[in-house]
């Protein structure tokens, strides 16, 4: 039976050949092994590639060669079989996710659990924490690789008795990030990616370098009345990378140049 299943994906008329062509093109030889048992299951929509029409063939093999190139350069010994519990619903997100900024997660993702030295960091539920991103937010993603924290101010309208009240919360630099479709939703991003587990927003403690509080202050200024009780002002807060976040990072992002 393994012998078919073999056959069956990485034969002549197997699915590799009608994916890469080339059964001889660097890293295919990897992803065969790789995805055996994930293909050998039988239950992932890649089997029945010819039955897709012209786009959906385009969008399967651009994303399948994105993931053979992650693979290229490594050593087939240091190759193992995926999880299924991860390579099933990768794959299937494979066949219409056109995305750039999600394929690149998947496919890191998925070329981490191919890996021996790697695959314990390819936790299953990673797979659904990327279902939950959006174009936006998995660029975000893509910029904290390597970072720990993020600062942020609060504008508040503050009484001489003490009491504020926040008007402008968690302004970052983050709003700033190129290719944002829509920055002016980054705080709904960041409160997503806090209740996926990967944030953690910390009022109570903050960056020693004042310069760039100082700096972020000085964005959305605040007008308030002559003669007002309530005078502007900021509060200082972190932006924290949990462990689970910096893990998922590590699985999923590649270190851009």
């Amino acid at each position: 039976m393994i012998n078919e299943i073999v056959e069956a994906i990485s034969g002549e008329n197997g699915l590799l050949k009608e994916v890469y062509g080339d059964l001889a093109k660097p890293g295919v030889k990897q992803v065969g092994k790789a995805l055996e048992t994930v293909l050998g299951l039988g239950n992932t929509v890649l089997i029945p590639i010819q039955l897709l029409n012209t786009k959906g063939k385009y969008v399967v093999k651009s994303n399948l060669n994105k993931y053979r190139e992650k693979l290229e350069s490594s050593n087939t010994d240091d190759i193992v079989q995926v999880a299924p519990e991860v390579g099933v619903p990768i794959l299937e997100k494979l066949t219409y996710v056109t995305n750039e900024e999600l394929v690149n997660l998947y496919t890191e993702l998925l070329a981490k659990a191919s890996s021996k030295s790697n695959c314990g960091m390819a936790h299953p539920n990673f797979v659904n924490v990327i279902n939950s991103l959006s174009p936006d937010e998995a660029l975000l993603i893509g910029t904290l690789k390597g970072k720990t924290s993020i600062p942020f101010v609060d504008k508040t309208l503050k009484r001489s008795t003490g009491q504020y009240h926040i008007i402008q919360p968690m302004i970052t630099k983050l709003e700033d990030t190129p290719g944002l479709a829509f920055p002016q939703n980054t705080k709904a991003y960041i409160s997503n990616l806090e209740a996926l587990g990967l944030l953690n927003v910390r009022r109570d403690i903050w960056l020693d370098d004042e310069q760039v509080y100082t700096e972020l202050g000085q964005r959305h200024e605040v007008h308030v009345n002559e003669g007002s009780e309530y005078q502007p002002g900021t509060k200082k807060g972190v932006i924290e990378i949990t462990n689970l976040g910096t893990m998922f990072i590590g699985s999923c992002v590649v270190l851009q140049a």
